[in-house]
């Protein structure tokens, strides 16, 4: 019989078109996945990122709009920074190499659905 936990990784691999068994993600960034899927439709489109950054691994969990930071986490769920949004558009500044020293980066979830102003 099939376990549950390798149940939902398979599931998770064909929803989110990533080979789960290439990498471990840790059961945080599977749970907010899962979150942000069931959540508002973000604009622009939420999207959730695995990339290489000072030698570690981080997690990237984008924001909804505007002014709203983007934060950078470590495997452990510790914020490193925020390496976009804010008043600036250029995060919190405590990351500001983030983008050209990020390395090996995949997408771990794109959100796939199309945002529409809601009526008012």
């Amino acid at each position: 019989m099939i376990s549950l936990r390798v149940l939902l990784g398979l599931i998770l691999s064909v929803v989110l078109a990533v080979p789960l068994w290439s990498f471990q993600l840790p059961e945080w960034v599977m749970r907010m996945t899962g979150e942000k899927q069931m959540a508002e439709v973000e604009n622009p489109p939420g999207r959730i990122e695995k990339c290489s950054y000072q030698n570690r691994d981080t997690f990237y969990i984008s924001s909804g709009c505007c002014d709203q930071y983007g934060y950078l986490y470590d495997e452990d769920q510790a914020v490193i920074c925020a390496p976009d949004g804010g008043r600036n558009g250029q995060g919190d500044g405590k990351c500001p190499d983030y983008y050209t020293a990020r390395k090996d980066c995949v997408t771990i979830w794109q959100d796939a659905r199309t945002w529409a102003p809601k009526d008012q």
